[in-house]
């Protein structure tokens, strides 16, 4: 008998669980924030959706400094972003 256990997570935007492979995930590291595919990086996580209307509310909203509950400079949101819209 085969797992068919599939992972969800929560876009921090619209709140909607989906399947974790099918959101953007954003990595809290010492190093600031990361765009990671990569499911084993350490950090703190959140995840988002891959459409425009989730990515402007998130960042229109703070949704990366509430999920992290930090502040960040707008230059590394701009980074963020920019990042982000890339890869959609």
């Amino acid at each position: 008998m085969q797992n068919t256990y599939v992972p969800l997570r929560r876009c921090i935007a619209c709140r909607q669980s989906f399947p974790q492979g099918d959101l953007i995930r954003i990595v809290l590291t010492e190093n600031g924030l990361h765009i990671k595919n990569d499911i084993n990086m350490d950090g703190r996580s959140c995840y988002i959706c891959r459409n425009q209307e989730c990515i402007r509310k998130a960042f229109d909203k703070n949704g990366f400094s509430k999920s992290f509950r930090r502040s960040f400079e707008k230059e590394e949101l701009a980074a963020l972003k920019e990042s982000i819209i890339k890869i959609v």
